[in-house]
């Protein structure tokens, strides 16, 4: 009778505790940054701050990207946080908060980062869009180093601008993967009617449109 009881109570505990344990899922990590989140004022004061797209390295370290706004000049943005949130001062590429970057292109003042990946190389691949004037907004393609800094081997010192239809119209790239060595960009392009269509585009490792896709590196459907 007493190894009856002790075992019915052994499996009860047990049970308890895989319910619990069960339950916990999905609950905020607390090992991550400060009780499962974290939060990072790029350039301080006054700022706007807004994270668009992550993903994770090859060390377990998050890159996020998105835009800050400050003064009235929209920034690409870029952080780096280690594999607990905390913010990895080793990634440091701007005179600003160490792990974070913040970079204008374009020649405007509105730019925004939407999506990341990373190279075969471990460099950070981030796209989104750009104010090209008063024409629109151009697709936006920025390579970083894995230290934070512009690579100038990219495009023209790290950035390339697409107007995607030629006609000046709004173009975003919402979407960002690579394919081998060559980039490959997906959002919308607007066509001189003002319609908005899909947009694919596929560039080299030097940022180069490649000829090789549909005969100009893009497609628009």
């Amino acid at each position: 009778m007493r190894h009856a009881i002790i075992t019915a109570c052994a499996a009860a505990c047990f049970w308890t505790i895989a319910a619990a344990a069960h339950a916990a899922d999905g609950d905020l990590d607390a090992t991550f940054g400060t009780g499962g989140k974290t939060t990072t004022d790029f350039a301080g004061g006054a700022t706007s701050d807004r994270a668009n797209g992550l993903v994770v390295d090859g060390s377990g370290r998050h890159i996020v990207v998105g835009r800050s706004e400050n003064a009235g000049v929209v920034s690409f943005a870029i952080a780096r946080y280690t594999a607990a949130g905390v913010l990895d001062t080793t990634f440091n590429g701007a005179d600003l908060k160490p792990g974070t970057n913040l970079h204008t292109i374009g020649s405007g003042t509105d730019q925004n980062a939407l999506a990341v990946t990373v190279d075969g190389s471990g460099r950070y691949i981030v796209a989104g869009y750009a104010e090209n004037g008063a024409a629109g907004y151009d697709m936006a393609i920025v390579r970083f180093s894995s230290t934070g800094l512009l690579d100038s081997t990219f495009g023209n010192l790290g950035v390339v601008l697409t107007d995607f239809a030629g006609n000046g119209g709004d173009d975003h790239a919402r979407a960002v993967v690579m394919s081998g060595a060559n980039i490959v960009v997906a959002g919308d392009a607007q066509d001189s009617s003002g319609k908005v269509n899909v947009a694919l585009a596929r560039y080299d490792a030097n940022g180069v449109l490649d000829p090789a896709f549909d005969t100009d590196g893009r497609v628009i459907t």
